[in-house]
């Protein structure tokens, strides 16, 4: 099934609500503490972690075991 989802890295404060999103989540990490809210997100930039490259213009591909980057549509 498609869907649209994001990618970014982050870690959650709590994995209890992720699955309740009407769109794909991976976190790298959990980490039980607040953090200061900045409003600081960017839009439609290229961002690298964990040795990937994840453009705007990306498929991004999703399950449990981990995450596939096309630069076209595979499905």
């Amino acid at each position: 099934m498609a869907g649209k989802g994001l990618s970014f890295s982050a870690v959650f404060v709590t994995l209890i609500d992720v699955g309740k999103l009407d769109f794909g989540a991976k976190a790298l990490a959990t980490i039980p503490r607040k953090t200061t809210k900045r409003q600081q997100g960017v839009r439609d930039i290229a961002v690298h972690f964990a040795d990937a490259k994840f453009t705007p213009s990306d498929y991004v591909y999703s399950d449990e075991d981990g995450i596939l980057i096309s630069d076209k549509p595979l499905i």
